[in-house]
């Protein structure tokens, strides 16, 4: 059973080797991490907890919106980015969040999966989610 506890920017490190772990062909800077989590917009909402089993962390969990006075429909963006070797309990991680974004008046919640996280993106069609659209990510290496 995982437990939950609010996340500070000392945690960014650990969101970092998690997102490293689940995604080891794009590692993550904990310093990268921390910066992404120091900048937001002033107005909205960020609500980021760590996932604990039996004390140890062993992911995150999130949500963010913009404030709801912008919104023309309040929409939160979740995210449960949880160890390979936790990722049977995705689930309780969706069940904590959205529980939270319902109770701070969501309409809607919206979640990313990557191709590649056929587990994710099963649970997220289990929970009633569907997929609105497909991106893509480019870069350009300058070394």
């Amino acid at each position: 059973m995982l437990t939950f506890r609010p996340a500070t920017l000392h945690d960014a490190a650990a969101e970092a080797d998690v997102l490293t772990a689940l995604f080891p062909d794009e590692p993550l800077d904990p310093g990268i991490v921390r910066s992404w989590w120091e900048m937001h917009d002033p107005d909205a909402t960020v609500d980021r907890h760590m996932a604990l089993r039996d004390g140890r962390v062993v992911g995150y969990v999130g949500r963010a919106h913009p404030a709801w006075e912008k919104m023309p429909e309040r929409f939160d963006e979740l995210a449960v980015d949880l160890l390979p070797t936790e990722r049977d309990a995705l689930g309780q991680g969706y069940d904590f969040i959205e529980e939270r974004s319902r109770r701070d008046g969501a309409a809607l919640f919206a979640a990313a999966a990557r191709e590649d996280d056929a587990a994710l993106a099963a649970l997220l069609r289990v929970r009633g989610y569907r997929e609105e659209r497909r991106s893509r990510a480019w870069e350009l290496d300058l070394r």
